[in-house]
C-alpha cells in the first residue's frame, strides 16, 4: 500500500521522490542542503514548486521576484515555516545566507501565477487536542492559495499523541466529502533518534501496513487511512505534501474511529 525509504543527509540536492513510481503520479520531492555562501540554480519547467525552508536563512530568486532573508528558524522544530511558491516555467535560485536545508516539492502546474513568499505569520495553525498533548497542523499552502495542484502542511506532535487522527483518507473524488490527493510525508524527531508508528489501511479495516517512522523517513501514500502514534519522550515533525487535480482540501474520516468518541451525528 505504502512505499517507504530513508533519506541520508548530504550536501547539494537529493531527489527523494520521483513521479511515476509507487502509484505517485503527480508529486516530486527533493532535499537541498547548502553551506553558507552556497548557491543552487534550476528551473521548474512544467511544474509548480514550493521551496519549504526547513532551517537556515536564504535569498530566493523566482523569475523576476527576489525574496531577501527568507527563513530563519534553526530547524523544523524552531517555529512556523517560511516557503516560496515558484510557478511553472520559471527559473529560480537559492542563495544560502547561513547553512540552509530546504525541501523542494513540485507537481504539474500552469504558467501565469506570480511567485510568492509565504511568511510564518501567513501559516495557519490548527491545534488538535489528542492524547496527552496538543498536535498542531501548520497549513503552509492551503486551498485558498492560488496554486494549481500543490498543498503543503507541517504537523508538530508532542510525545504521547496521535497525528493525522482521527484516521482520514483522500484517495477518491466525492464532491464536498473527499478529494483525490496523493501524499508524501517526511519525518524528523526531537531529540534525534526517536520513532513513531503509522498504520495504513483501507475502508472497513482492510489489512494494510504498519510502519516504523524514524528520522528522515519518507512515506508515499497513494491511498488509504494513515494515522500515526507518537510515543512519549520525542517530538515528531511531519512535512506532508499533497497534490490533486482539484483544488479541494476534503478529507474523509474513518467512521469507526470518530474523535471525540460517541454516537454518529443524527
Amino acid at each position: 500500500m505504502a512505499q517507504v525509504r530513508t533519506y541520508t543527509p548530504k550536501e547539494g540536492y537529493t531527489v527523494i521522490v520521483r513521479r511515476g513510481r509507487d502509484d505517485i503520479k503527480l508529486l516530486e520531492m527533493g532535499i537541498l542542503r547548502l553551506a553558507a555562501g552556497g548557491t543552487y540554480r534550476s528551473t521548474t519547467e512544467g511544474d509548480e514548486m514550493a521551496i519549504v525552508l526547513l532551517g537556515g536563512l536564504a535569498n530566493i530568486q523566482a523569475g523576476e521576484a527576489r525574496f531577501e532573508g527568507a527563513g530563519g528558524r534553526a530547524n523544523v522544530f524552531g517555529g512556523r515555516a517560511t516557503a516560496a511558491y515558484v510557478p511553472a516555467g520559471s527559473r529560480f535560485k537559492i542563495e544560502a545566507v547561513s547553512a540552509v536545508e530546504a525541501a523542494l516539492v513540485r507537481a504539474p502546474g500552469e504558467p501565469g501565477n506570480p511567485p510568492a513568499l509565504i511568511l510564518p505569520e501567513r501559516v495557519k495553525v490548527t491545534p488538535q487536542a489528542q492524547g496527552t498533548g496538543a498536535v498542531e497542523e501548520h497549513l503552509v499552502l492551503g486551498p485558498e492559495f492560488p496554486a494549481r495542484r500543490l498543498f503543503v502542511s507541517e504537523t508538530h506532535a508532542p510525545g504521547g499523541t496521535w497525528a493525522h487522527y482521527p484516521p482520514h483518507k483522500h484517495d477518491q473524488t466525492a464532491p464536498s466529502e473527499e478529494a483525490a490527493l496523493e501524499e508524501v510525508d517526511f519525518f524528523r524527531f526531537d531529540p534525534p533518534g526517536g520513532f513513531a508508528l503509522q498504520r495504513l489501511y483501507g475502508p472497513g479495516g482492510a489489512p494494510g501496513d504498519t510502519l516504523v517512522l524514524g528520522d528522515d523517513t519518507i512515506v508515499k501514500i497513494p491511498h488509504g487511512y494513515h494515522p500515526i502514534a507518537v510515543p512519549p519522550a520525542w517530538r515528531m515533525y511531519c512535512l506532508a505534501v499533497l497534490a490533486g487535480d482539484e483544488r479541494t482540501w476534503a478529507l474523509r474520516h474513518d467512521p469507526d474511529h470518530r474523535w471525540p468518541p460517541g454516537p454518529a451525528p443524527a
